[in-house]
């Protein structure tokens, strides 16, 4: 497990400071811009367009591909920190059970309600209690670099005890690996780009921007994350990864050298291999 930090300027600020991780559902709503209403819900097609179709990274679109190919539509399927749930929904149209869920309703929760009328929430700690009812399946998806190793092991046990016999979990880890390039990409490279970014501002605009510090969460290798899960009762069945641009899009230099060139492009992909932002997980529980 390594911590992971990311690099902001601060437009209203002038000095360094820091902020820390995300600690309960507020503080992650708003770093989420709120999950608010503002744009994407006129219609179905104009919420799938905004959150699934023009998704950056394409995340949704490789979450999706893997549940559809592992789970049925007739199993009973529970999401765990849906969020805006986007892929759950996106799921649910297609005739899937899924049941959302999270620490507290979203600011959009009722416009969504409006919209998808087959929507099911309600609010669920996985960390507190395991679900009181048993599933087929658990989604989690983009949630467990947040957790500590102590949490992360209340997290898989928990989830263990929600599940039926034999039931699964998708899991997506949430980030890239914990490896060699990864620490200095998010390390010293990032480091020295958003001070050069602060610099050339400063001598653009004439004012001294300030940087924030962000304590995102963890970042765990592939057998950090599978060893802890076998801990809890549960076996690997198979995985996948994926997104493998994403990563260097953080750098305003990696971004413009992979947009200008397809051989940068090709470069970068290849590359990006070694630290796949989405990787997904297919665990069995086994006991």
């Amino acid at each position: 497990m390594k911590k992971w930090y990311k690099y902001f300027l601060d437009e209203e600020g002038s000095n360094e400071s820091f902020r820390g991780r995300d600690l309960n559902f507020q503080d992650h709503q708003k770093a989420m811009e709120g999950y608010a209403a503002e744009i994407g819900y006129s219609s179905k097609e104009d919420f799938f367009k905004t959150y699934v179709e023009e998704e950056t990274s394409s995340r949704i679109k490789i979450y999706d591909q893997f549940i559809r190919a592992h789970v049925d539509k007739d199993v009973q399927v529970l999401s765990i920190a849906s969020g805006r749930s986007a892929n759950e929904l996106f799921l649910v149209e297609d005739g899937y059970d899924v049941v959302c869920s999270d620490l507290d309703y979203i600011s959009a929760y009722e416009e969504t309600k409006k919209l998808f009328p087959g929507y099911k929430f309600y609010q669920l700690d996985i960390l507190k209690d395991p679900v009181d009812k048993l599933f087929n399946t658990i989604l989690a998806l983009n949630l467990i670099y947040t957790f500590d190793d102590q949490q992360l092991s209340v997290f898989f046990k928990n989830v263990n005890a929600s599940l039926k016999p034999k039931g699964q979990l998708i899991l997506e880890a949430g980030g890239s690996p914990d490896n060699w390039l990864t620490r200095f990409l998010h390390g010293p490279f990032l480091k020295v780009e958003i001070q050069a970014k602060r610099f050339y501002y400063k001598r653009k605009y004439g004012k001294q921007f300030g940087i924030i510090t962000k304590d995102h969460g963890y970042r765990r290798t592939d057998k950090e994350i599978i060893q802890m899960a076998e801990k809890a009762g549960f076996r690997l069945l198979n995985k996948k990864t994926g997104a493998f641009l994403y990563g260097f899009y953080r750098s305003g230099l990696f971004y413009r050298m992979i947009q200008s060139s397809r051989i940068c492009r090709k470069i970068f992909y290849e590359v990006g291999k070694l630290m796949p932002h989405v990787r997904m997980f297919n665990f069995q529980k086994i006991n």
